[in-house]
């Protein structure tokens, strides 16, 4: 053969390492581009930290391809930075018509009930719906439902669920307003000897449903919700949905 023709079938040779090294990182660099899950971050308060808001959110945006990240911060902080548009995403809001004009709300995510708690040998009718003559505990800050309206609380310093079980136990209130997920929660961990003592009156004073809400005027927040709601319905039909509320998770 001429040189030249040696020069040119050895130009246009493929390299085998050079191929082998496509190879490797090419795959890879396809699979990280396909398979990366986007990241969405919530804010928060505190209470709802491990509860079932922030599983069944988990669950139903892993399903979608997405990650979830939640930085807790007081109430009104957290509100405060959906409606302003700087985070992606406030977890676990109730619906008011005030807040729906600066946020989108996914479909619903879960209930939960306002409740009256006494321990089961108080004497107090577990169908009562006087409260004028009891000693009752609450959480500073709360929401006062009607059933309420008027009663004058015993105590009022009362910042946590588990301060509110400890005032019963002691005698020192007869009853305390409570979230239901929330009080059994704190029982099983904390006073597990109190199962089956401490009871909830039969009335509920009221009844919340949590929503997860996108600011309206962030960009991606209509796909993030349409996504949210989609991996939602998925888990909901497979039965996901009914084990993490079986669990009896706190809100």
């Amino acid at each position: 053969m001429k040189s030249g023709e040696i020069s040119i079938q050895n130009t246009g040779r493929i390299n085998p390492f050079l191929c082998l090294l496509l190879f490797l990182l090419l795959p890879s660099y396809i699979c990280d581009a396909q398979d990366s899950p986007k990241t969405i971050s919530f804010v928060s308060d505190p209470i709802k930290e491990g509860g079932f808001i922030e599983e069944i959110t988990v669950e139903a945006f892993k399903r979608v391809g997405y990650s979830v990240n939640t930085r807790y911060m007081p109430w009104v902080r957290a509100l405060n930075s959906a409606l302003t548009g700087t985070s992606d995403a406030l977890l676990g809001a109730t619906y008011t018509d005030a807040r729906a004009e600066k946020l989108l709300y996914s479909d619903l995510v879960g209930k939960t009930q306002m409740l009256m708690f006494t321990l089961k040998n108080s004497g107090i009718p577990l169908d009562t719906d006087d409260f004028m003559k009891y000693r009752i505990g609450y959480i500073r800050g709360g929401w006062i439902p009607p059933a309420l309206e008027g009663v004058e609380f015993e105590i009022l310093n009362v910042t946590e669920w588990d301060q509110s079980i400890a005032q019963l136990i002691a005698g020192r209130i007869d009853m305390f307003v409570g979230l239901k997920f929330s009080v059994i929660d704190k029982i099983n961990r904390k006073y597990p000897e109190y199962r089956g003592e401490i009871v909830a009156l039969e009335k509920p004073l009221a009844e919340f449903e949590y929503y997860n809400c996108f600011p309206r005027d962030i960009a991606g927040s209509h796909e993030r919700r349409a996504d949210f709601n989609r991996g939602l319905r998925a888990i909901i039909a497979d039965g996901t949905y009914d084990r993490i509320m079986s669990l009896n998770l706190h809100e």
